[in-house]
This record gives structure tokens, sequence and C-alpha cells, in this order.
């Protein structure tokens, strides 16, 4: 998936209802767990605005 240029992956894992989130931020690896694939998502996109908030990559 793509959000604001960045590229992260979201996967679930063999327990169920735990779906984990991964993606890198100007060289800073970013992951999460959340309990559904909306939420994964949603955390996701919302730690990547933190991120690019905080460290702008000018894209």
């Amino acid at each position: 998936m793509e959000y604001r240029g960045v590229e992260f992956t979201v996967v679930q894992v063999l327990r169920r209802n735990l779906w984990r989130w991964y993606a890198t931020v100007n060289g800073v690896w970013l992951s999460g767990e959340a309990e559904t694939q909306f939420a994964a998502v949603a955390e996701a996109q919302r730690v990547i605005d933190q991120t690019l908030w905080r460290w702008p990559t000018g894209h």
C-alpha cells in the first residue's frame, strides 16, 4: 500500500484478530499491531503522518 508517497505493508499474523503493519520513512523503521486490518491501516497512516511532520522528506 502507499500513503503520502510512503510504501507500507499490512499483514495478518497466524493468531486470529492480529494485524501487523510495517513502513520506512526517511530511513526510520516503523511498525505496529492492531486487532483489525482497518485499524492497522489507520494506525500506519497516522504514524506516517506524524513521522513526516517531524522529519519532512520534501516530496
